[in-house]
C-alpha cells in the first residue's frame, strides 16, 4: 500500500513546462502505486511525460516481481496519460536489474 504520509510524487516546472516524479517503491504494488501517481497528478498539454525513479533493490521481494510491478505501473500511467513514461536510474541499475529488454523502449 502507497504510504500517505509521505507522497511519493514531486512536481516541477522548467522553463514554463511542468512535470512530475514518482520514486517507485520496490516492496509496493505498481498498480497502487500508479492509482496513487493519477489521483495526484493531472497533466496538461505541454508537460512533460510522467518521470518514475527506479533506484532500489526490492528488500522483501525477487528482481522478477520488482520487474513486473514497474512494468504494471508504467503500463498503467501510459494508458491514463497516453503517453510514455520515462524511466530515471543510474546506468548500472539498469544494466543489472532492467536490461531484460522489456524496458528498452522506455526513454
Amino acid at each position: 500500500m502507497v504510504k500517505t504520509g509521505i507522497l511519493p510524487i514531486i512536481g516541477f516546472r522548467q522553463n514554463g513546462r511542468r512535470g512530475a516524479y514518482h520514486y517507485f517503491r520496490p516492496n509496493e504494488t505498481g498498480i497502487e502505486q500508479a492509482k496513487h501517481f493519477i489521483s495526484q497528478v493531472q497533466l496538461e498539454k505541454g508537460d512533460l511525460p510522467p518521470i518514475v525513479d527506479v533506484e532500489k533493490e526490492p528488500r522483501k521481494k525477487r528482481i522478477r516481481d520488482l520487474r513486473r510491478e514497474l512494468k504494471t505501473f508504467l503500463d498503467a500511467i501510459e494508458s491514463h496519460y497516453r503517453i510514455k513514461p520515462i524511466i530515471y536510474t543510474m546506468d548500472s541499475f539498469f544494466q543489472s536489474y532492467l536490461s531484460e529488454g522489456e524496458f528498452d523502449d522506455y526513454p
